[in-house]
């Protein structure tokens, strides 16, 4: 999850060739695909549920020494999708699903690929969001195409901004479960509220509204103005409509345990 890079940079860097493809080590073989009823995401949800604690932390160093499960599910993204798919992929929310953890699996994948140097998404922040690309569903694509040329583009639902986590201590916490077809809304909705009751992300300070930054790079994303937004889904903030708004600087840290 990161503001828009001017398209001069992104082009020079394709120019040159910077663009890297990541890949699982793990192999699913094709009896295994062909058979699914539906998309399977229980490695998924066992590693959340073991490495993920109640602030959304994530404990990337025990991640890593058993990495086996993460790269089984980054391997099931990257063979099959709503495109390849679509038997498994019926509803909108069955495809959101897969996207918002296919964000989330390959930013964690990306975290732990850079480990023990990683110390901050800061640290090289073109080539974690940009040009580094993973496989999707058949094909090749970065997390922020995932995010905006994807998700964002083909789902009105800006409630998925407190679901992406872009694995820093300013974004969303990261719940310790996936986000599931038949229990989306609940989901969106709870970590919607958990969010916007975070002083850190909403609050009155000194004579003015300060958000997160996330209200302003995806602007946008929230009509008609993020400040009417927020008002509108939890009255109990109380906002003043007529107070300047400013942005809460964003913290690239490691949201790591």
């Amino acid at each position: 999850m990161y503001r828009n890079l001017l398209l001069t940079v992104s082009l020079a860097w394709s120019l040159t060739g910077c663009f890297s493809t990541v890949k699982s080590s793990q192999k699913i073989d094709q009896a295994t695909l062909q058979n699914l009823q539906v998309f399977d995401y229980s490695d998924w949800q066992g590693l959340l549920k073991a490495h993920v604690d109640d602030k959304g932390r994530v404990n990337y160093e025990a991640l890593k020494k058993n990495r086996v499960p993460l790269d089984r599910f980054v391997a099931l993204i990257g063979a099959i999708g709503p495109k390849s798919r679509p038997d498994l992929f019926k509803s909108e929310s069955d495809k959101l699903a897969y996207y918002i953890n296919a964000y989330n699996a390959f930013t964690m994948f990306n975290v732990i690929n850079r480990l023990p140097k990683m110390k901050s998404v800061n640290d090289d922040i073109k080539s974690f969001f940009y040009f580094t690309e993973f496989l999707m569903d058949g094909g090749k694509i970065s997390l922020y195409n995932l995010e905006n040329k994807l998700i964002r583009k083909e789902f009105s639902e800006p409630r998925i901004h407190f679901a992406l986590n872009c694995a820093s201590v300013g974004c969303p916490q990261l719940p310790a479960e996936a986000f599931l077809p038949e229990t989306l809304e609940t989901q969106l909705a709870r970590e919607t509220a958990k969010f916007l009751k975070e002083s850190r992300n909403v609050t009155v300070e000194d004579g003015a509204i300060v958000l997160s930054k996330i209200f302003e790079w995806y602007k946008v994303d929230f009509p008609p103005s993020p400040v009417a937004w927020i008002q509108a889904k939890d009255a109990e903030l109380k906002l003043p409509a007529n107070l300047p708004v400013k942005h809460r600087p964003y913290d690239w840290g490691l949201n790591r345990q």
